[in-house]
């Protein structure tokens, strides 16, 4: 085979390097070496040092899965499950996955999991991606944390065992691998502190968890710390900080998991600045809001916006006090995430 290096007039000593170095990948590869295989895979994949070609990218990578390699298996698994490169094919992304999972790659143990939960390439088998989750977990897989603390909480696969369920989304939330995945231990611990389920009902701790959360723009979390804020709920009362995070959740984008926290943060903003908490009131800001809220369906938004229409229009007179903080001593709205 040979290889189609990029040349775009004359190079610089670093690109001089790369190539030189893709070179030596290249000639062990075709020698033989495994690593030197699924090495030349990724140069391919990302184009560095040579023309990006999915098809030798996914050739290379094949050779190494064939001789056993775990990464290259898991990969494999990817195109198929992802059809790219190659035509879909779940049943063929499991066989890989397990391949990978088998020789104890955490990322593929999770995956066949997720495969099992969904019934992609499997028959639907709660119990054994419930297991699958757990041996990834406990290799310190965040994202399987997540979904094994997640079986935990709603006895799905497993025995439920909230406290179970609260240490889990506790690990999830002291890994740094991946914000993502820290951020909803976090807010999922917070929850957790916040119902008092798996760990003593604590809002000092809930707040702690949502504040964290939500400095890492987990939109629930920065909805439930508002509302902490707003209520005085685990933190002192403090309107302009509950101002600050209602908007900073109602500015994040629609996600169908907690539209309903969304919509909330929209009407909850719109209902300062109705009333003039934490902000300067400012009717104009309160309609748009509230309509952002509306137009996903929240009653109370509705209701608020249609009367200050009708003041507006000479209808009705002052302002609205009438609007209860939601979630009572709770301190948040939200709930433990559903299995993903």
């Amino acid at each position: 085979e040979t290889m189609s290096m990029l040349s775009t007039g004359p190079m610089s000593e670093h690109q001089q390097a790369l190539m030189e170095k893709v070179a030596k990948i290249h000639a062990k590869a075709e020698a033989g070496d495994v690593t030197s295989m699924h090495k030349l895979a990724t140069v391919y994949r990302v184009g560095a040092g040579v023309e990006r070609d999915l098809a030798k990218s996914i050739h290379w990578n094949r050779q190494a899965a064939d001789l056993g390699h775990a990464h290259a298996q898991r990969e494999m698994g990817l195109w198929y499950a992802r059809g790219e490169g190659v035509e879909k094919n779940p049943v063929e992304a499991v066989k890989w996955f397990r391949l990978a999972a088998e020789q104890g790659h955490k990322k593929a143990q999770r995956d066949l999991g997720v495969a099992y939960i969904r019934g992609e390439g499997v028959p639907q088998n709660i119990e054994a991606a419930a297991e699958w989750f757990r041996t990834a977990a406990e290799q310190g897989d965040p994202t399987a944390q997540l979904h094994l603390a997640h079986c935990f909480a709603a006895g799905q696969g497993l025995p439920q065992d909230l406290a179970r369920a609260a240490r889990w989304f506790r690990a999830a939330s002291e890994q740094c691998e991946n914000e993502t995945d820290q951020a909803k231990g976090l807010y999922n611990l917070g929850v957790c502190y916040q119902l008092g389920t798996g760990v003593e009902k604590n809002m000092v701790e809930a707040a702690a968890c949502f504040r964290k959360a939500a400095k890492m723009k987990y939109g629930a979390a920065q909805y439930n710390i508002g509302l902490c804020y707003l209520t005085g709920d685990g933190v002192e009362k403090d309107t302009t900080q509950a101002v600050h995070w209602f908007r900073a959740a109602a500015e994040q984008g629609h996600t169908e998991k907690h539209d309903d926290l969304h919509a909330e943060s929209q009407f909850r903003l719109g209902v300062c600045y109705e009333r003039g908490d934490g902000v300067a009131r400012d009717v104009h800001e309160a309609q748009r809001w509230l309509e952002a809220a509306a137009e996903h369906g929240h009653a109370e938004a509705q209701a608020l916006l249609e009367r200050l229409n009708q003041e507006q229009s000479g209808g009705g007179h002052g302002h609205s006090h009438g609007v209860a903080a939601r979630g009572g001593g709770g301190g948040g709205g939200g709930a433990v995430d559903s299995l993903a």
